[in-house]
């Protein structure tokens, strides 16, 4: 991956530069599909700038544009695969479509006691999205490694209330 290492041309960068700050600035603006515009151009003339990738897939986040933010964290991670931030993101954006297990798979969790703290966000971030059949999914997959947690219980019975409803 060659591409990534390429430096544009200094004042082709400092344009580059230019269209991240107005795009940053339009998307805290909410002008998501301006700020998507504004962080192509910059992509064009510099394909590996990460914190265009970053941006654009924040923009398609906000858009509930899942796939596309998957593609622009994707991107984003080819260039900073450690990129903590990113990984939530691109994380956030996989169980958006109901994808828990590639989820998992992005911020490099499995399937251990260890894990349960980080695995009961990922419920919980699912439960928010309104996604109860992939919430209890997940939290059946827990219980199963801790038999004995009451709250997983707990929160076992909640989503079969949703569900019920």
């Amino acid at each position: 991956m060659e591409i990534w290492k390429r430096e544009p041309e200094p004042n082709k960068q400092e344009e580059a530069d230019g269209y991240i700050r107005l795009a940053r600035s339009l998307l805290a603006k909410g002008d998501l599909a301006d700020a998507v515009r504004l962080f192509d151009d910059a992509l064009a003339i510099d394909p590996g700038y990460h914190e265009a990738w970053i941006g654009k897939g924040e923009a398609y986040l906000r858009m509930k544009d899942y796939p596309e933010a998957i593609l622009a964290y994707k991107e984003a991670l080819a260039i900073r695969a450690e990129d903590p931030e990113v990984r939530k993101a691109y994380a956030s954006a996989l169980l958006a479509i109901g994808r828990t297990d590639d989820a998992i798979r992005v911020l490099n969790l499995a399937f251990h006691p260890g894990a349960l703290p980080d695995l009961k966000k990922i419920v919980h971030e699912l439960l928010s999205g309104g996604m109860y059949p992939e919430a209890l999914d997940l939290v059946d997959r827990l219980t199963a490694l801790d038999t004995g947690d009451a709250r997983l219980w707990c929160l076992r019975g909640t989503i079969l209330c949703r569900l019920s409803r």
